[in-house]
Formats: C-alpha cells, structure tokens, sequence
C-alpha cells in the first residue's frame, strides 16, 4: 500500500473463493493514522537527474580544474606530526609553567635581599679551640675547668658558654659578654668585669671577691653563695638577680640588691 500498488479496495482472499476488499479485512486496520503513500515516481514533478543534459568536454574540463587538488604526502605527514606534538604539549604547559613561576619569584627575592641586607664581613664565627686573645669567639662552647688566669679577654664574646669550675683570677674581661654564661664555683676573683654584660649568667658559688664589676650588668644573674668580698659593685645593674642570700633583687637595683 505504501508503494501504492495496492489500496483499502483491492480485493483479496485467503482461499481463491471468498473474496472481499483489503479495508474490511478487521485484522489489517492500524491503530495508528494511515500515513498517505508517497506518490509514485511517476508522479513526481521534482528535479530529475536522468532529465540533466550530457555536458560538454569543456564544463568537464572546468569542473576538474575546480575540484581541490590532493595534497602532497610530505604536507598531510607535516600537518599530522604537527597536530600530534600539540596534543603532547596541552598538559604539559601548566605544569612547566608553575614551578618556574615560583622558582623565579624566589630567586629574585634572594638576588634583591642580598643587595639589601649584604652580610656582615666584621661578624666572626665561634672557634672553640681558639686560644684565649682579646675577642675570642667562644659563643656557646663548652670548656669547663679552664685554667687561664690572668688571661686577657677582652671584648671576647663568651655568651652561653660553659665555663664551669674554671681559674680566671685576675682575667681582663672588660666589655666582654658572659650573658647566661654557666661560670658555678669558678675563681673569678680580682677579675676585671667592667662594662661587661653578665645578664643572666650562672654565677652560683663562684669566687668573685675583690672582683671588678663595675657598669656591668648582672640582671638575672644567679649570685647564690658566691663570694662578693671586696669587689666594685657601683653602677653594676641587679635587676631580678638572685642575691647571696637568695633574696630576688628588686627591678632597678643598681650596686646594691633592693
């Protein structure tokens, strides 16, 4: 029917004897809207390919020089190559690109705070077999039992060092930084403490009579059961140092433990 050969009043049988028209046949009705059949292709009045005239040698040879010419084989492999090494590249990109960022940024911070802040040439690191001379550098070595008297030490940087038990009787320490120094029943005595920066040092029954210290500081000191006969106190800061007697100095006691 779709063809239409045939429609609702063609008639037909099941048996060559009973025949009656394809439309009452109960069985065949659709459920669905009969869609019309298209018309024969007889009927059609649309373009016909078979209708187009035979063209001319010359529309022939017109047309073939407008068709695209093919490509050369070298040029199809370059452009593939090509579209394959992007395809590589694509995530590659980002992450190249954050790690140099970053390193870049960091040198150059560097580059800049080294022109800024150039480092001290005058600062000297500490050498704790270095003799005993004015300016030595024994920042926190530890060097108990040192029998040095008379040494001459003088502006020496002894800041935190261990020193305990040591015989500096009559050393030159002026201007010399023992802050938190551990000196405990060390021979300090007729020692020369001035200008010296004693805060905090350990100075427990350490021997420091007739001792020198004057405009030192002992802020914090511990001078517990130290001997303090005969020394130079005057200018000599005590703030929060604990005394001979272990009384705590009040904040400001200046040559004398308030």
């Amino acid at each position: 029917m779709q063809l239409g050969r045939i429609n609702a009043q063609t008639e037909v049988s099941t048996d060559q004897k009973y025949w009656q028209p394809l439309g009452d046949i109960i069985e065949l009705e659709s459920a669905e809207p009969v869609i019309p059949p298209p018309l024969p292709l007889d009927e059609r009045d649309g373009f016909d390919r078979r209708n187009e005239q035979p063209l001319t040698e010359a529309e022939r040879e017109m047309r073939r020089q407008q068709r695209r010419k093919q490509e050369p084989d070298f040029l199809i492999q370059q452009r593939q190559q090509r579209s394959q090494l992007l395809e590589r590249l694509k995530p590659e990109r980002p992450a190249r690109f954050w790690p140099i960022f970053i390193i870049s940024v960091i040198l150059t911070g560097v580059f800049i705070g080294a022109i800024s802040f150039p480092t001290p040439s005058n600062i000297s690191e500490a050498d704790c077999e270095a003799a005993p001379a004015p300016l030595v550098n024994w920042e926190n070595c530890l060097k108990p039992g040192m029998d040095i008297p008379s040494a001459t030490l003088t502006g020496a940087n002894l800041r935190n060092s261990g020193l305990a038990m040591s015989n500096m009787m009559n050393a030159d320490l002026v201007e010399a930084d023992l802050s938190y120094a551990d000196l405990p029943l060390s021979n300090l005595s007729y020692t020369n403490f001035q200008g010296a920066n004693l805060k905090g040092a350990n100075l427990q029954q350490a021997d420091l009579s007739y001792s020198n210290l004057s405009d030192s500081d002992l802020s914090f000191a511990n001078l517990r059961d130290a001997k303090l006969g005969g020394s130079d106190l005057q200018n000599t800061k005590l703030d929060k140092a604990i005394w001979i007697d272990g009384r705590i100095c009040a904040a400001g006691s200046i040559g004398n433990c308030l």
